[in-house]
């Protein structure tokens, strides 16, 4: 609904958008662009997100909570949709989930890891690749691809497993059917499209309301560990240049009273430790296993920083939201064959959403990462993508007009109640209705364009 009626709240900003504990967390919402690069024609959204946030800390809070509240059940599941989605969607180092995938995905005959095509590059372990043969499972090892990397010598390859391949790189042509990749199929409907997008800058994909919710969720939850670990770090900081020397216990002060010692290093430090950003993701999953008490929690909070206790206490909320959405995303089972068409790289938007129907019904999410932000839109099926928005846009942020006395489309015929529609030097319209033989004042109703 936020992204539905992403143009109301261009025209009327959250009263939230203005208060200090949440500014930085909200999407800016925005009026169509001009920039030729991003294409985005509608009413969107924009959020803060880079490869340099803490998406390692936010992955490792997801899983703990996806594994507390399934059991252990969807594990395999979600460790190969970070790796084959998120990972390259984002384009940060996957080296950190190496040891989820080898844990998680120890049978080669799991539905979760695609069997891949010769010829395809992939991402490995040990870099680029390209899989020049497929060795069927035998008595003495089971599945394995022989991939050439660029640092083994001529002639040679190397023999991975399929847990040990981590995502297909773009531009093989390749998409997932039935547990396979396979050669993509052209859609049957033809989709020209007059403007390209710049696939080199932009990732680009369309998905249904689960995937938008998560990328959506997990968004904020990287930008909160971002501010609040930064906050945090600080905190410290200035604790260790306020640290004076150590002193032992004596006589002294104006009075001559007893002077208690001062705390040693160490101390201080156990002290600091206790309360720094690694001890902080500690705590949330103890609090999430109620293994401790909001009080206790929100109290920790503040005595870790004072600057930051809103984000630090709501943070565990929005993972178990943020894991949630994940589990639902793992079970629709659908982000992954999306993805492989995004990684096509065609830089035909049209062309794109029409391939994202031959997996699901409404692909009417949008979704464009630069390496520094990420832009949501809501473009319902029915909606050209490239025509651009009039100025009597709808709350919705969906093209519209608005016509005297009857709907009308695609600047067609109105109905038969209106018998003609004519615009007035003031820029006002009349309609004269031959029931009643007259001029009345138009009766405004806004309509979709086709």
């Amino acid at each position: 609904k936020e992204l539905k009626n992403a143009g109301r709240f261009v025209k009327e900003p959250s009263d939230l958008a203005s208060l200090d504990a949440t500014r930085d967390f909200l999407p800016q919402f925005l009026p169509a662009s001009e920039d030729g690069d991003l294409l985005m024609y509608q009413h969107y959204q924009r959020v803060s997100i880079d490869k340099s946030m803490p998406h390692k800390d936010a992955y490792k809070l997801l899983a703990q909570q996806v594994e507390h509240v399934s059991e252990g059940e969807f594990a395999r599941e979600v460790s190969r949709v970070w790796a084959e989605f998120m990972a390259s969607f984002f384009g940060y180092e996957p080296y950190w989930i190496l040891p989820e995938l080898r844990d998680n995905d120890g049978d080669a005959k799991s539905p979760s890891i695609v069997r891949y095509a010769v010829g395809q590059e992939v991402m490995t372990p040990y870099g680029k690749g390209v899989i020049e043969a497929i060795l069927e499972p035998s008595i003495k090892a089971g599945l394995r691809y022989k991939i050439s990397l660029p640092f083994v010598k001529k002639g040679g390859a190397a023999y991975i497993r399929p847990e040990s391949i981590i995502y297909a790189l773009p531009g093989s042509g390749m998409v997932r059917k039935n547990e396979r990749m396979q050669p993509v199929q052209e859609p049957a409907k033809t989709m020209p499209s007059p403007k390209m997008l710049n696939t080199k800058k932009y990732h680009a994909l369309f998905a249904n309301d689960a995937v938008y919710r998560f990328l959506r969720l997990y968004s904020m939850l990287v930008k909160i560990l971002a501010v609040s670990k930064t906050a945090i770090e600080d905190a410290m900081e200035e604790e260790k240049l306020m640290d004076g020397p150590d002193t032992v216990a004596g006589y002294g002060g104006l009075y001559g009273k007893m002077v208690p010692p001062s705390p040693s290093a160490s101390s201080r430090n156990y002290i600091r430790n206790k309360h720094s950003f690694c001890a902080y993701l500690a705590m949330v999953p103890k609090f999430l296993t109620s293994d401790m008490s909001y009080l206790d929690f929100e109290t920790y909070c503040r005595t870790t920083s004072k600057e930051v206790v809103a984000p630090l206490t709501v943070l565990p909320k929005l993972v178990e939201k943020c894991a949630d959405s994940l589990l639902r995303v793992v079970k629709d089972n659908v982000v992954l064959e999306l993805f492989d068409y995004a990684q096509l790289k065609e830089g035909n938007l049209a062309k794109l959403r029409e391939q994202a129907r031959s997996v699901i019904d409404n692909p009417c999410y949008r979704i464009q990462y630069d390496g520094k932000h990420c832009y949501f839109a809501y473009a319902a099926m029915d909606q050209n993508l490239f025509e651009l928005p009039h100025e009597t846009d709808d709350e919705s942020g969906q093209n519209s007009m608005e016509v005297d006395g009857a709907t009308a489309s695609g600047g067609g015929p109105t109905s038969p109640a209106a018998n003609s529609v004519s615009a007035s030097p003031g820029g006002g319209s009349v309609s004269k209705s031959p029931d009643r033989g007259g001029t009345e004042p138009p009766v405004a109703k806004r309509v979709k364009l086709e």
